[in-house]
């Protein structure tokens, strides 16, 4: 992937520099040059994202983020997923799913943990295991106290 950044700055250029101003066209423009000169750089089949960190929820910063999702691992997907900063109804939605999978894991645990025949180890292992996975799920969520 190519990644343009501060698209926002170079677009307020041109609309301020030019009385005709179409923001599709512009960024369509920009785009074919950053992968023509990627290309005379030997570097083929580039896609290329133009984004501003000051406004995520313009350009092509959601175009970013799917691609990225679409081509990781597994593991890597499910890390870069609860990574993500809580946008859109979107990412809570992948989020609450890649949780929802957590939560047999944590249930397969405790019942291991109470096949052991030690009187309260049982007990002790399932509350650590929940205090745990609420901590976790409550920073995934990018949720605070004072928010619960």
């Amino acid at each position: 992937y190519f990644v343009r950044s501060k698209i926002d700055n170079d677009l307020n250029s041109m609309r301020r520099e030019r009385k005709e101003f179409d923001e599709v066209a512009e960024m369509e423009m920009i785009r074919r040059d950053c992968i023509s000169a990627l290309r005379k750089a030997r570097i083929p089949n580039t896609t290329a994202f133009l984004i501003s960190s000051f406004q995520p929820d313009r350009y092509d910063f959601n175009r970013l983020k799917e691609a990225l999702e679409g081509d990781l691992m597994n593991i890597k997907k499910r890390a870069f997923i609860l990574a993500l900063p809580i946008e859109s109804v979107e990412i809570v939605r992948k989020k609450n799913e890649i949780l929802k999978k957590d939560i047999w894991m944590l249930a397969t645990l405790s019942g291991g943990a109470g096949a052991i025949p030690i009187p309260g180890f049982s007990l002790a292992c399932d509350i650590g295991i929940l205090i745990r996975a609420i901590i976790h799920f409550q920073e995934c969520m990018g949720l605070d106290d004072a928010s619960l």
